[in-house]
């Protein structure tokens, strides 16, 4: 039961994202973090706790991303994993980018 929630979970986070849909998240708290302009996001630390900007209507995993290294508690209190290749980091199929004291995740191909 729990692996068929599992995965209408991550077919609903796929299904409900425009591929060329922005999203913006600022740090809350304490923002000592490695956070900096990056536009090399498979190096980037994305470490910290991170507010969507604008939640209505956006599913309720998305409103808070508590980040530790590649780990991410989501919105709903689910584990994902952050994703580094060439191309750079993602998170659950949609690419992570910094920019100062925000972090932008794009589309759900990462494009």
């Amino acid at each position: 039961r729990s692996s068929q929630r599992s995965r209408r979970r991550s077919s609903s986070r796929s299904s409900s994202s425009s591929s060329q849909e922005r999203r913006s998240f600022v740090q809350s708290g304490d923002t000592s973090s490695d956070a900096a302009d990056s536009s090399d996001s498979a190096s980037a630390s994305f470490t910290g706790v991170w507010l969507l900007l604008n939640p209505e209507g956006q599913l309720p995993w998305m409103h808070v991303l508590t980040i530790n290294g590649d780990d991410v508690i989501d919105g709903d209190g689910e584990p994902l994993k952050i994703v580094r290749g060439e191309g750079g980091a993602t998170l659950a199929g949609g690419r992570l980018q910094l920019d100062g004291d925000m972090m932008y995740r794009i589309g759900k191909s990462g494009y």
